[in-house]
């Protein structure tokens, strides 16, 4: 399934374990057509997360993502923090030296184009939402 399928069928998905496979697939597919690995994922808060909808903990490898917020959230929102949390990873990989700051900003100004290019591009009835399909973004994967 796509993630316009995701999002067409968000609230018919079923629990959040359920929401929170489909997230995990789907990223670690974009993650991979970026040239990176899938990380290790957990439907668990991280004992840091103080709040947090989503947290990549760079010693493990692994993202975590709220079930309660996965319970709760709408789509859009569900989809940007699984991505901006899966671009953690992917510049955790790339060995980009950066800040808390800095490597925050970029996780999120990046995941927020990747999020706006997918809404919009379900927008389009021919559009899948397929991994396949995500145009390149601006960075070198570790294959590159």
């Amino acid at each position: 399934m796509g993630i316009c399928d995701t999002l067409d069928d968000w609230d018919d998905i079923g629990p959040s374990s359920e929401r929170f496979t489909e997230l995990r697939d789907f990223v670690n597919e974009l993650l991979s057509e970026w040239g990176f690995d899938p990380p290790d994922w957990s439907d668990q808060p991280h004992p840091e997360q103080d709040g947090a909808p989503g947290m990549y903990d760079s010693d493990t490898g692994t993202i975590h993502l709220d079930p309660d917020f996965l319970g709760d959230a709408d789509a859009s929102d569900a989809v940007n923090v699984a991505i901006h949390e899966g671009l953690h990873a992917g510049i955790d990989q790339a060995g980009w030296d950066l800040s808390g700051a800095a490597e925050e900003w970029e996780a999120a100004s990046l995941g927020i184009g990747v999020g706006q290019d997918l809404i919009e591009g379900c927008e389009n009835p021919t559009e899948s939402g397929a991994p396949g399909d995500m145009p390149d973004y601006p960075w070198v994967s570790r294959g590159e």
